[in-house]
């Protein structure tokens, strides 16, 4: 268990490594410095190595950080590429109201067919031009 590693600690690396700042970091993870500064030291805990070497005026990757750089990059690839595949058809379709006329229900009906998994939606206003193939089903109706 202790050589586990999690994908939010080397999410928490990646981005500190492209960053090379811890605050910088946390902004973009919308976390506190502090959190990813104890995250970072947990991998580099259960890893058993250091990762980035920090003084007060910089942040650079050590050997093993750049090994381990790429390898997260990759993996988090992986997982981000797998999770999306596994909850294809699965998520819920989002429907622009394209028309007054056109009920949320209608356009999932007319989604059916191409996306048989699609059983249930929301609708939600926009002010944004639909794609071509709601455009025609709104000059239908």
């Amino acid at each position: 268990m202790a050589d586990e590693l999690e994908f939010r600690l080397l999410r928490y690396f990646v981005v500190v490594a492209e960053e090379l700042h811890f605050s910088r970091a946390a902004r973009r993870l919308f976390v506190a410095q502090q959190a990813v500064s104890r995250d970072i030291r947990r991998l580099e805990e259960r890893l058993g190595v250091r990762l980035p070497d920090r003084d007060t005026r910089q942040v650079t990757l050590t050997p093993a950080g750049v090994r381990l750089l790429a390898r997260a990059r990759q993996l988090l690839a992986l997982h981000d590429e797998t999770v999306r595949e596994v909850r294809a058809g699965t998520a819920p379709l989002f429907v622009n109201v394209v028309g007054q006329k056109l009920t949320p229900a209608l356009v999932l009906a007319a989604a059916k067919p191409s996306r048989p998994a699609c059983s249930r939606g929301t609708a939600r206003p926009s002010g944004e031009q639909p794609p071509p193939e709601l455009q025609r089903l709104r000059d239908r109706y």
